[in-house]
């Protein structure tokens, strides 16, 4: 607990496909990659009561955010539609929570000269 609530952290892993011409292989066998972070941010939200998700994949988020928090304890309600969902925190003795959130995109290509 802080002085804001309770903390609940979450991080988020964006792959992306390179600039390299070698973004494809098929085929049997085991194919070396080389990665590279590209961007590391790291937001602290105080006070949050309710988490609004826009995507195109409802239902994965739905239950990621819905395992995860029960897991940790966190008595919650999701909602989904057509292109979000919604989590709604609660707390019975009227606590906020601390978001502190890293999102995390790293970019992936083969490895070079593994594709002719």
């Amino acid at each position: 607990m802080t002085t804001y609530g309770k903390n609940l952290s979450i991080t988020i892993i964006n792959i992306t496909t390179g600039t390299g011409s070698n973004n494809f292989a098929s085929g049997r066998g085991t194919f070396p990659i080389y990665t590279q972070v590209i961007k590391n941010k790291y937001t602290v939200m105080h006070n949050v009561t309710t988490i609004i998700i826009k995507t195109d994949y409802p239902d994965a988020w739905y239950q990621a955010f819905n395992v995860s928090l029960l897991h940790s304890n966190i008595t919650h309600t999701i909602s989904e539609t057509t292109n979000d969902i919604i989590v709604k925190l609660i707390d019975a003795k009227g606590n906020y929570y601390n978001i502190f959130m890293r999102e995390t995109t790293i970019s992936v290509d083969l490895a070079f000269g593994v594709i002719e």
